[in-house]
């Protein structure tokens, strides 16, 4: 019976934010966030988003490590008809479990992201020619300092502090 078990590994952060216009500084509505064609959301008026974790069901065999390599491995795109769009790759930013108390980058514990606020730049109206922008290399919490509108960062959890040294899994 205890091969009848359901377990759970889960792929891919349960990921949510805000998208804003980087010039105006306003929420922007009905941009697609997505990792997969069929894990994605659209922003709401308030710019927000939320993509629940990618979970792999099983009740005899785990999968082995390069089944769920590439979705594991993927990027969260930003995309709309008016803005460049912009991509991030998931496993360039800390997650952390539920407490919020630890980062983690194990499949078994459910992960979670806090993105805050992405900054999306309007395309101009000449077309412009770069149309996608790459984030590449870890995405660190922000300093005291930096401002998400100005620096690639998410926002520090509350139950972490900038000087107390972060425990990884």
């Amino acid at each position: 019976m205890m091969g009848c078990q359901q377990e759970v590994i889960y792929v891919t952060p349960e990921i949510k934010g805000q998208v804003i216009d980087k010039e105006t500084n306003q929420p922007i509505e009905s941009v697609k966030v997505w990792i997969t064609s069929k894990d994605l959301d659209i922003t709401d008026a308030n710019g927000l988003f939320y993509i629940p974790a990618i979970e792999y069901k099983y009740r005899v065999k785990a999968p082995n490590y390069h089944d769920i390599q590439d979705l594991s491995m993927s990027s969260i795109e930003f995309i709309s008809d008016k803005y460049i769009t912009k991509s991030y790759y998931i496993n360039n930013f800390f997650s952390t479990n539920k407490a919020q108390t630890t980062i983690t980058s194990s499949f078994e514990e459910k992960r979670y992201i806090d993105m805050g606020k992405v900054y999306l730049t309007a395309k101009d109206a000449g077309g412009a020619k770069v149309q996608e922008e790459y984030i590449e290399g870890p995405i660190a919490y922000c300093q005291p300092h930096q401002s998400q509108k100005t620096t690639e960062c998410i926002p520090l959890q509350a139950a972490l502090s900038h000087t107390q040294e972060l425990h990884t899994e």
